[in-house]
Parts: structure tokens; C-alpha cells; sequence
């Protein structure tokens, strides 16, 4: 399909990319691994594209997801590195399709290893698992002590049917400057668990723990792996450290202007009074593409005719942008993040930050009606 038909478009620089993971690989401690994480279509960059340029790195040996269906997607277009399921595969038919495809599951509650004893056996294969220990996001994992004491029988009574491969947890603050205590008391809690294995004869494999914002502020934590996901594309938002570019931006023409005096309204619900006579441009994009309601609520700058105009109204469809005094036309490019065609810029973790969000939670809400273009 050619970005032509559709009503706006992302356009990402994979060569960027390919240097974002260069400065990745320089910057691990030695002997730690990096772990990909590739949930939500790669934070919404491109699950097919971003991951064909991931296997040109030979180092990078195992790849995560957040959902068996993501697994298969990444076996579909070719990956043959380990793929972690950092999530729950809760059914018969998930982990079924999930050890067909040799994909790694995460043992993350007691009772989930002698369920999929019966698949491993009928497929005749040692199903690979990663540990999940819960050291206080209280979403997935067992805890150390009696619960992991319960898994460990678990693993010894399944014998040959399972492998363990890793020991994981995650951190419960997703921006850890200024939880230092509150890290360190989770971090202490998984290496707790990681000694409770070892006593009882379980190889705890590959350790990890780090996500981009752990790994970001506390590298000493990095041990084995490290799971990077927002990293690949954005540097910390709280604290920026260096090493990594931004890589897309998102962009649609303007398919509407019209004047408007001072006390009309526009938008459902007559939700916008305008308070001065205006220029209004309408795009074809709204919240059903992922332009969140709560960025026109905020103002949130666009760049339009080389200037920042403003959001000011998001439907399901269409949004409306404020160009008062600003020199633009219907077919014009409005640009919701990242670069214009003049080189002005509008960040992603400018725009996120409006909301008090990452950057990488915009781009993934992005939905199929944005085409890719990969640079």
C-alpha cells in the first residue's frame, strides 16, 4: 500500500535505529546481554521491520515479548533467537501454540509448570521457561521463601519436561530517580531469590531484571541482561543520559481550513468555545489513530508552516488545529512529533511529557491506519 491513501503517516529512520543499537551494545557492562523488548507492534515503530534489523546483530541472542501472539508474529517473519513471553500465557491454546513455536514461557505462578508437563510430553520437548519473581510490582512472579519453594518442587517433579533458562523480575517504579531506597530493597529481594534457587540445586540461567529506566540510572543492577524496550528509540525522559537519538515522526495534511469568529464552537458536544477569532485546519486523524484526547485537552503544539500551532480538538477521526497567524494551506503537512520538512522539531518525549508521560506510550497507541515508512 502507498502512504498516499492514508490519512497520515510514521515515518521512521532505521539507519538511526541501527545506531541506537550500536551505542546500546557499547554501552553494557561486560557480560551483560541485551534483551529487546518488543511488545506492542516494537512500541509501535513496526514489528516486522524493526526486528529484521535486529537480527543483523549476532550478539543479541534472545528476544521479548508481552504476549504469545507477538511470539508468533516474530517466528512469522523470520526470528530464530530465543523469544522470552514476558506475560502470561493463560490458556490451552496459548501455551499449546506458544511450545509449538519454541517459544520461552515465563513460570510466573505455582501451578503453571505441572499444566504445561502435558504439552511439553505430547511434543516430546523440554519446554524452555524463564523464572518470574515478584519483587514488589505485584502483577506476575512468585515470591521468595514458601512460594518459590513450591515452584522449585514443581521443577524438579517435571524433570526433562522443563528447562530453566532465566530468572527475571522488574522493578515497580518506571522512572527510578529518587526510589533509590525503594530499588535497592527490590533489587536485594531478587537476588534473595536467586540464592534460594542455587540452594536447592536450580541453575537460575540467565539473570535480569533492568529495564530501560533501571538500567538507565542503576547499571550496577544490569547482572546477565538487560530487557530494553523504550531505550532503543528514546533516551530517559526524567534524566537523559545520552547515547540514543529519537527516530520518527508523525505527520498528515491538513484537509480543511476555515475562519471562525470569537464564541463559536467547535467539536462534539460544542466542546471547544473559541475564545479570539480564528484559523482552524482539520487533519484526518483523531484518538482512533492514537492522537489521545487528553494532548488536545492539554494544547499541545503541532508544527505547521514551519511555526507551532495547537491542537484543540481530537474525534475518533479528526482533529482540529489552531493555525491563527500562520501562513498554510489545504495539503500542507501538519507534524504531531518529531521533525518537519524545514528541520523544526517537536520531540516525542516533549509532546509526552505534556501529559506527564514517555514518549514511547504515544507511538505504541499509534493503530494500523498510520502506515510506516521506514527511512
Amino acid at each position: 500500500m502507498y502512504k498516499e491513501i492514508y490519512n497520515s503517516y510514521l515515518s521512521i529512520d532505521l539507519g538511526q535505529f541501527r545506531r541506537n543499537i550500536h551505542s546500546l551494545l557499547d554501552s553494557l557492562p561486560e557480560g551483560t546481554a541485551l534483551i529487546p523488548m518488543l511488545k506492542c507492534n516494537a512500541y509501535g515503530m513496526g514489528l516486522e521491520r524493526i526486528s529484521s534489523v535486529i537480527n543483523e546483530f549476532p550478539e543479541i541472542k534472545i528476544l521479548a515479548v508481552a504476549q504469545v501472539l507477538e511470539g508468533i508474529e516474530l517466528r512469522r517473519f523470520g526470528a530464530k533467537q530465543e523469544i522470552l513471553v514476558a506475560g502470561a500465557a493463560a490458556t490451552n491454546s496459548q501455551i499449546d501454540v506458544a511450545l509449538e513455536n519454541a517459544l520461552t514461557l515465563s513460570a510466573y505462578r505455582t501451578g503453571f509448570i505441572p499444566r504445561i508437563i502435558g504439552f511439553a510430553r505430547f511434543l516430546d520437548i523440554s519446554a524452555k521457561l524463564h523464572i518470574k519473581i515478584n519483587t514488589g510490582l505485584n502483577r506476575l512472579g512468585v515470591c521468595p521463601g514458601d512460594e518459590l519453594d513450591e515452584l522449585i518442587r514443581e521443577i524438579k517433579d517435571a524433570g526433562s519436561s522443563v528447562q530453566i533458562c532465566g530468572v527475571y523480575s522488574h522493578f515497580s517504579e518506571m522512572e527510578c530517580s529518587g526510589k533509590d531506597e525503594k530499588i535497592e530493597s527490590q533489587y536485594k529481594t531478587f537476588l534473595k531469590a536467586i540464592d534460594q534457587l542455587e540452594k536447592n540445586g536450580i541453575d537460575p540461567g540467565i539473570r535480569h531484571i533492568c529495564a530501560s529506566a533501571s538500567f538507565e540510572l542503576h547499571p550496577e543492577m544490569a547482572l546477565d541482561a538487560v530487557r530494553l524496550g523504550r531505550r532503543m528509540y528514546y533516551d530517559n525522559p526524567a534524566v537523559p543520559i545520552g547515547g540514543v537519538e529519537e527516530l520518527c515522526s508523525w505527520r498528515a495534511p491538513i484537509t480543511n481550513l476555515r475562519a471562525f469568529k470569537a464564541g463559536d464552537c467547535i467539536g462534539y458536544g460544542n466542546g471547544v468555545t473559541l475564545e479570539k477569532d480564528s484559523l482552524i485546519a482539520l487533519v484526518g486523524v483523531g484518538y482512533g489513530d492514537g492522537l489521545m484526547r487528553e494532548l488536545a485537552a492539554a494544547k499541545a503544539p503541532v508544527l505547521i508552516g514551519g511555526q507551532r500551532a495547537r491542537l484543540v480538538f481530537s474525534c475518533m477521526d479528526q482533529s482540529f488545529i489552531d493555525v491563527t497567524g500562520i501562513d498554510c494551506a489545504i495539503g500542507d503537512e501538519a507534524t504531531f512529533l518529531g521533525s518537519d520538512k524545514r528541520g523544526n522539531v517537536i520531540t516525542g518525549q516533549d509532546i509526552a511529557s505534556i501529559i506527564n508521560d514517555e514518549a514511547c506510550s504515544i507511538t505504541a497507541s499509534l493503530g494500523h491506519r498510520v502506515i510506516r515508512i521506514y527511512e
